[in-house]
């Protein structure tokens, strides 16, 4: 539906509204009637409103908390009260819930498809109760009021509820939605509504839970008609209140029109239409449904103090642009990653997301430029990995840096549990994730720095005699399962969280590096400076080992450990090292044939053109 024709229809339904108030009620009689509202019974009304608050939100929560996001019960319930304040000033209470995504999207990073859903699902949830409501207000209606000329909007609203819910929940509603796929792939919208519906439909394995949570809806919704009731009975409406649980659960569900301006006017207009039907007089009834407004007003006085209160504080206000609160950026660096970069940035839907290309030929930033036109490229000249991703940390400013190879790909929810683990160690400088091989086995990726010894046990392939011992395989962390969380030295670069506030104390990644052994070298000066280097389970990311540079560059793999050496152990230990790569070199390309002897050969010879300290200048 075009803004346009929204703003048209409201703008329609809003005036026919106001005419009909206009030609029903008597301004001066009305002013009388509120005159003489009795507070007690508008009191109650405001109370039951703000007592069934936290309820909402904690049922709200554990719909979150299926998906993996904890949330306290202070923060859902002030997120509530925002989302209040904002449907009063976007259009339609369904405003409110839009604020709930941003700010529930900032909190768990790359989830937005599916805290929409959640928040999806609870409206559905809280339609199909106040249609069941609705349904028995009208069985107890039967005899004692006639209420048949709003039956047909109730079958409307259960006909909806039927197909809403068919659509989410039926497994054979899927071949339906696959129909459609290819339309939205060309509207780049299938990658967004197939994690939304996979959000939603999550929840079809939890009948228990979603029970629960279509009762405890049920109880509130019950409860929170009563406040009609009560507003009714402050300016004199004497009726039994089985009339309430028809009327009440038709307003709920009209005030999900699209077309109005929160209700205004057209929830009056709904008073005086249902009540009158009923023998109230249309002053007595609009009273009525203007103290429900002034109940509705109330509700947002909260979610008002707190957006305010925040926005003194420098904390998050309406308005604001996601990616400068975000707790955490990604930065993707690119050389001709035209094979796998759309899975990587597919993983990162709804991340502040910085792609810095170094110099591709083979039409990578082309590629980002229009499918991820939400992401900033940045075209760099080709200074290395470690290069590109200072570029990127420059250019963001969050609390946390996703460094993610172009050539990998974050598993659902990987990094929502990566920024909440991190929150839990301070002390932590980089966290890397559970590394898998696109067949879902582990790909080891903690490591130990390098020495002398350990890259004899590496290069004379003294490691294959026993991969499990620390002792002869420290440098790929031999004995380690990477089934726990540990203290690490050293993890693979192709997925690494980074603290800013460590960078800040320690500086970007050393520039000297190419590529290979950079995150080694941060690594190390993380944990000369006290911070902590972490490997953490809970989340994985899939990655295409080897992908980024085919296999080539074998001299900056052999530089790199030079390098490392001599800046850490001192120039006779670069050059102690050199001579035995170059031993170990030549042993293997006297043994190796093919591809892999040719690189061993070229690797001797180059470490045989001069000492450590001129090769690394080079």
């Amino acid at each position: 539906m075009s803004r346009h024709a929204r703003r048209v229809g409201t703008v329609v339904l809003t005036a026919a509204a106001v005419a009909y108030l206009v030609w029903k009620i008597n301004l001066s009689t009305t002013l009388d009637v509120l005159a003489d509202v009795s507070p007690a019974w508008f009191a109650l009304a405001a109370a039951i409103m703000f007592v069934t608050v936290p309820v909402l939100a904690a049922r709200w929560g554990w719909l979150l908390a299926a998906h993996g996001m904890s949330e306290r019960l202070r923060w859902l319930t002030r997120a509530y009260f925002v989302a209040y304040a904002a449907g009063q000033v976007l259009p339609t209470s369904l405003g409110g819930d839009a604020v709930r995504v941003v700010e529930t999207s900032r909190r768990h990073a790359g989830r937005t498809a599916v805290v929409t859903g959640t928040i999806l699902l609870e409206r559905g949830l809280g339609g199909a109760a106040t249609v069941l409501l609705g349904a028995v207000g009208f069985v107890l209606s039967i005899g004692h009021y006639d209420v048949s000329a709003y039956l047909w909007l109730e079958g409307v609203f259960v006909f909806g509820t039927l197909v809403l819910g068919f659509l989410f929940f039926a497994r054979s509603a899927r071949p339906l939605l696959r129909r459609v796929k290819p339309q939205l792939e060309r509207l780049r919208l299938a990658g967004p509504l197939e994690s939304f519906y996979e959000g939603v439909h999550h929840y079809r394995g939890r009948p228990r839970l979603l029970a629960e949570v279509f009762g405890v809806t049920l109880a509130v919704q019950a409860v929170r008609i009563l406040s009609i009731w009560a507003v009714a009975k402050a300016v004199g409406i004497d009726l039994d209140v089985r009339v309430y649980y028809v009327m009440g659960p038709l307003l709920f569900l009209v005030m999900l029109v699209p077309f109005t301006l929160n209700g205004i006017a057209v929830r009056e207009a709904f008073f005086v239409s249902f009540l009158g039907s009923l023998g109230v007089g249309a002053d007595q009834a609009f009273a009525a449904g203007f103290l429900y407004f002034l109940v509705i007003l109330l509700l947002v006085l909260p979610g008002g103090v707190i957006l305010v209160w925040e926005g003194l504080r420098g904390g998050i206000v309406l308005g604001s642009s996601m990616a400068s609160d975000a707790s955490v950026a990604a930065v993707v660096v690119t050389y001709d990653a035209l094979p796998w970069i759309e899975r990587c940035l597919e993983s990162l839907r709804d991340v502040e997301t910085v792609v810095v290309d170094n110099g591709s030929q083979d039409g990578t930033a082309d590629f980002v430029r229009e499918r991820f036109p939400e992401a900033r490229l940045i075209e760099a000249e080709n200074r290395g990995l470690g290069a590109g991703w200072n570029v990127g940390l420059r250019a963001t400013s969050s609390r946390y840096a996703l460094l993610l190879n172009a050539d990998a790909w974050l598993v659902e929810g990987a990094l929502d549990r990566l920024v909440g683990f991190a929150d839990t160690r301070p002390g932590a400088a980089v966290i890397g994730p559970r590394l898998l091989n696109q067949d879902g086995t582990l790909q080891r990726s903690v490591r130990g720095f390098p020495t002398l010894w350990r890259l004899a046990t590496e290069y004379f392939f003294l490691r294959k005699l026993a991969p499990g011992s620390s002792a002869l395989n420290a440098f790929y962390a031999g004995g380690f399962e990477h089934d726990e969380v540990r203290d690490v030295e050293v993890v693979m670069g192709a997925c690494m969280l980074v603290r800013r506030e460590a960078v800040a104390e320690v500086g970007y990644c050393d520039e000297d590096y190419f590529l290979f052994s950079e995150e080694t070298d941060w690594c190390f000066r993380f944990r000369e400076a006290g911070w902590e280097v972490v490997f953490f389970p809970g989340a994985e990311c899939v990655h295409v080992r080897g992908a980024a540079h085919g296999g080539h560059l074998y001299r900056e793999n052999l530089k790199g450990h030079l390098l490392f050496l001599s800046k850490h152990r001192g120039p006779k230990a670069a050059e102690r090292a050199r001579w035995l790569l170059l031993v170990a070199l030549k042993l293997r390309g006297l043994v190796f044939r093919g591809a892999s002897g040719r690189s061993f050969r070229d690797g001797a010879a180059w470490l045989a053109s001069g000492n450590a300290a001129t090769l690394i200048e080079r």
